[in-house]
């Protein structure tokens, strides 16, 4: 399967200091029409393609490549609950603005809790990014 060089027959070539622009024109149209002709007379093989659902042994395949089941859990989980943890600053922002508990327990009460809530996010998010790239 090597590349075949296209020629003009000798009586269609002509010298390049005389070839004006409609001649060179001319011969790509040659060479395009010889390059048609090879490639009518060459086998090609059609790719098959399946038509529907993807089967369950492609999905388990996916997984193998991806690795274990416990790298998968694990890495879903710390994914999981960072967006959980994302959600849950923003929720206790709005009650300590709404100042949900009263008596009133004080700022250090509500960024007590914040900081937990936000330290426990950043972990997770380290843990996530972590495994992704250690595998």
């Amino acid at each position: 399967a090597g590349f075949e060089l296209l020629t003009l027959p000798a009586s269609r070539q002509t010298s390049g200091a005389s070839t004006s622009s409609q001649q060179q024109r001319q011969q790509m149209q040659e060479y395009e029409e010889l390059f048609k002709q090879q490639q009518a007379g060459r086998l090609i093989e059609e790719e098959e393609r399946n038509i529907g659902a993807v089967s369950w042994s492609i999905y388990g395949r996916y997984l193998k490549l991806v690795g274990s089941t416990a790298f998968i859990i694990g890495f879903i989980s710390a994914t999981a609950g960072f967006e959980l943890l994302e959600q849950a600053e923003h929720v206790w922002l709005s009650w300590w603005s709404d100042q949900r508990f009263q008596p009133d327990p004080g700022v250090a009460f509500y960024l007590g809790i914040y900081l937990v809530i936000s330290l426990v996010a950043a972990t997770s998010a380290f843990i996530r990014t972590f495994m992704w790239y250690r595998g």
